[in-house]
């Protein structure tokens, strides 16, 4: 398999909210310890509040700005920052502005298979 992934010939995941894009995980090349990707949210859209139950996640803004809510703080998402949540931790991503917002994001351990990754929170 290979280590390389061209992120365009990658389909979004959209059923979280946004597109979320994992290019390095186990099921497109070698890793067996995290994940990484890319999540695009346009004005106005949010990621669904979620938690990992495995896994630690850290994320940089690569473009735009936003807020950041974990379990009841609530945070400012800032172009050029880096942000980590533990494990455990219910968190939500929007994009409150009128202009995209770019976040690449990686996630370790994984969990022991993909189905129990992310929990949604309703």
């Amino acid at each position: 398999m290979t280590n390389i992934v061209d992120i365009k010939q990658l389909s979004p995941i959209t059923n979280k909210g946004g597109e979320i894009f994992v290019p390095i995980s186990p099921q497109n090349c070698d890793s067996k310890n995290l994940i990484m990707g890319k999540v695009i949210l346009k004005a106005y859209e949010e990621l669904l509040p979620h938690m990992h139950d495995y896994s630690d996640e850290a994320f940089l803004v690569v473009k735009g700005r936003g807020t950041l809510k974990i379990e009841s703080k609530i945070l400012p998402l800032e172009n050029n920052k880096a942000y980590f949540i533990p494990k455990g931790q219910i968190h939500q991503i929007t994009n409150d502005k009128d202009c995209d917002l770019e976040l690449i994001f990686s996630s370790a351990p994984l969990a022991p298979h993909p189905s129990e990754g992310d929990k949604i929170v309703v």
